[in-house]
């Protein structure tokens, strides 16, 4: 059995009020969506069908594949039951899972009782493995919440799309691995939400390992890794599709991910990652493989000069999937846009449009200030001025306003500026901190994405950053 609507690469497209019913014995969604093209500002509309089967409805009769999948939009689609089964149909084995009642659904082993097809989640789980070798076809958590120190293993096989929904995993022993997926799935694993954290800085890890031939897609899912060496994904993992994802990673030894195998593609889309290094090295690294980058804020603090990204032997293919670098916020210490990746035998990769330039390098400031003031004692406001990773600015001035009146304007010298103050009545008041300099390179703003840009040159503009706060006022 199949869809009853695929659609491919589509442009700008509203499928609505239809009327689909499906009788059929086996778990496919009705309709299956795949975006892997750059559509910047073209969006498909799933909505306001009617869409039932024996095993899905509404809005979770949709599946979604596999890297571009927020440009499908899928709302107000009904109804909220499945359909009636009859005696030619199986039902669906739907099974919430807490932490009391997990041994009636999991052997000694962390294995799935095999007539289970829909898993929820219940209640938080502690040091409770999952091993899924069977069809599962659905994993949902409504009520967030969270496995700790948990593995979730995929070792079965699928012959639709796997949707994992709002996974929450929240590690900290010495455990190699959060997600492995070693089976056969014939479409996808969707992982939509959720929020994974592996944190232990004297062991290493790779976040997530895969060594099978599955596509897997995350979106919208939040990562945190802390570990002596750090790796998001092995470099056995087939095509991976991230977008909308937020990456924290602070390690010792930084890595994303090493592909080396010309049928391997990776695509990160409207994500925003953050690395901390001890030890410098690319964190993304293609070897005649697909590696795709866009409208993406991408940041690496690392102690010497290395590139973000490097690619060898890549070459543009006749067709399918395309490597490329493009419109993405990219900075180190040292380099910033262009400047960060490094091409080796790899000359037709199209790297452009990548910020901040020569031309346009506004470097966003943060600004520390106290909370607390005392009545009738001179109290010195000290302000903190650093870049982005930290490094202390060494011009610019620094105005303060204390419910809208200004108390004074202090020059930035090693990272600090400093205003006398004394408050003559206790309260609680606002304080604005605003920051300029003369040369124009650092500025009190902060890059934002535009997903909705039309023009792939607007995906990113400049944000003012909110200076406002309230300063208590104690005898």
């Amino acid at each position: 059995p199949t869809q009853a609507i695929t659609f491919n690469n589509l442009d700008k497209t509203y499928i609505e009020n239809n009327t689909i019913i499906v009788h059929e014995n086996t778990n496919v969604s009705i309709i299956h969506g795949v975006l892997k093209k750059i559509l910047a500002g073209k969006k498909v509309y799933v909505r306001y069908n009617y869409l039932q089967s024996p095993y899905s409805c509404g809005d979770n009769a949709i599946t979604k594949e596999y890297v571009y999948n927020n440009n499908i939009y899928v709302e107000n689609n009904t109804p909220n039951t499945v359909l009636t089964l009859s005696l030619k149909t199986k039902s669906i084995k739907t099974e919430t899972i807490t932490n009391d009642n997990y041994n009636q659904y999991f052997d000694e082993n962390g294995v799935i009782n095999s007539s289970i097809t829909e898993i929820t989640l219940g209640s938080d789980l502690y040091n409770k493995n999952i091993t899924i070798n069977n069809s599962l076809n659905h994993f949902n958590n409504p009520n967030n919440y969270t496995l700790y120190n948990s593995t979730v293993s995929f070792k079965g096989k699928s012959s639709g799309t796997v949707s994992i929904n709002n996974i929450n995993i929240v590690n900290t022993d010495e455990r190699e691995s959060l997600i492995e997926i070693n089976g056969k799935y014939d479409f996808s694993i969707y992982f939509e939400g959720g929020y994974l954290s592996q944190k232990n800085k004297t062991s290493d890890c790779t976040l997530i390992t895969k060594n099978d031939e599955t596509n897997v897609a995350f979106n919208n899912i939040t990562i945190n890794m802390e570990s002596k060496k750090g790796t998001i994904f092995n470099n056995e993992s087939k095509d991976i599709g991230l977008s909308y994802i937020t990456l924290n990673m602070d390690c010792e030894e930084a890595m994303i991910l090493n592909i080396s195998n010309k049928n391997r593609y990776v695509g990160f889309i409207f994500s925003n990652i953050t690395v901390k290094t001890k030890i410098a090295t690319p964190i993304i690294i293609g070897n005649n493989s697909t590696i795709f980058l866009l409208a993406s804020i991408v940041t690496v603090d690392e102690p010497s000069n290395e590139s973000i990204i490097y690619l060898e032997n890549t070459t543009m293919p006749d067709d399918g999937e395309q490597p490329m670098v493009i419109f993405n916020y990219l900075e180190t210490p040292f380099v910033k846009g262009d400047n960060t990746i490094k091409l080796v035998n790899s000359e037709e990769v199209p790297v452009m449009g990548n910020i901040p330039s020569e031309e346009n390098m506004v470097t966003a400031i943060n600004t520390v200030f106290p909370n607390k003031l005392y009545k009738n004692l001179d109290n010195y406001i000290n302000i903190t001025v650093v870049d982005l990773f930290g490094n202390k600015i060494n011009e610019g001035i620094v105005s303060v306003k204390i419910n809208d009146t200004e108390i004074g304007t202090a020059t930035v010298k090693d990272g600090l500026a400093s205003i006398k103050y004394k408050p003559i009545e206790t309260g609680n008041y606002t304080i604005n901190v605003n920051y300029t300099c003369d040369s124009g390179k650092y500025a009190h703003l902060n890059w934002i994405q535009n997903e909705e840009a039309e023009d792939p040159l607007d995906m990113f503009s400049l944000e003012q950053v909110n200076t406002t706060s309230i300063l208590e006022y104690a005898d």
